[in-house]
C-alpha cells in the first residue's frame, strides 16, 4: 500500500478538476482520498462516505493496521480547514 500520495500524483489533478467541474468542495482532501482508495476502498469524495471495495482482494488486516490507516486519515485532515 503506498503510504502517502506523492504531489505529483495524477490522482490528485483528476480530484481537484473534479471539485472544480461539480462545483462542490471535496469532503477530504485528495492525499486522504487516494490514501484511502490506495488501502482497498472506495471514497464518495463529496461525502467522506467510504467502504471496502469487493473488487479489491481483502489484505489481512490487524487492529494496528486499522488504527495505523486512521491515524494516516486524521494526520492528512489536520491541515484541511472548513470555508
Amino acid at each position: 500500500m503506498n503510504i502517502i500520495a506523492q504531489p505529483t500524483d495524477p490522482r490528485i489533478t483528476e480530484l481537484l478538476n473534479l471539485e472544480q467541474e461539480e462545483g462542490r468542495r471535496l469532503a477530504l482532501r485528495p492525499e486522504t482520498i487516494i490514501l484511502l482508495e490506495d488501502a482497498g476502498m472506495v471514497v464518495e469524495p463529496f461525502t467522506a462516505q467510504f467502504w471496502r471495495d469487493p473488487a479489491v482482494e481483502p489484505p489481512t488486516l490487524t487492529l494496528t493496521d486499522l488504527a495505523d490507516l486512521m491515524v494516516l486519515v486524521q494526520t492528512s485532515e489536520n491541515g484541511h480547514s472548513e470555508a
